[in-house]
């Protein structure tokens, strides 16, 4: 499975995937830090991912604005650390 991460989500969460046989992308990489996150939904799309963040605004919103999106995994903690999201993913 495909899976991209958006700004917000920590860059150790690459290599968990990649061992697990998983490709992840980071946007960070990929596009310009403070892109609108259509431009995180358009290159999910594009690379046929799953996006990982910790906004809610991916799931209310943006989710249902591009119904040919793989999947958005929301971790959505009132805190979110580094540690906190890895521990939940």
């Amino acid at each position: 499975m495909n899976f991209l991460l958006d700004e917000n989500f920590p860059k150790a969460a690459r290599p968990v995937l990649e061992e697990l046989g998983h490709e992840a992308f980071d946007f960070r990489i990929l596009g310009d830090e403070g892109e609108p996150d259509t431009e995180v939904m358009g290159l999910a799309i594009e690379k046929r991912a799953v996006i990982l963040t910790p906004d809610r605004d991916f799931f209310h919103s943006l989710g249902r604005q591009h119904p040919d999106h793989c999947g958005i995994v929301v971790i959505a903690l009132k805190r979110p650390t580094r540690e906190t999201l890895l521990g939940r993913l």
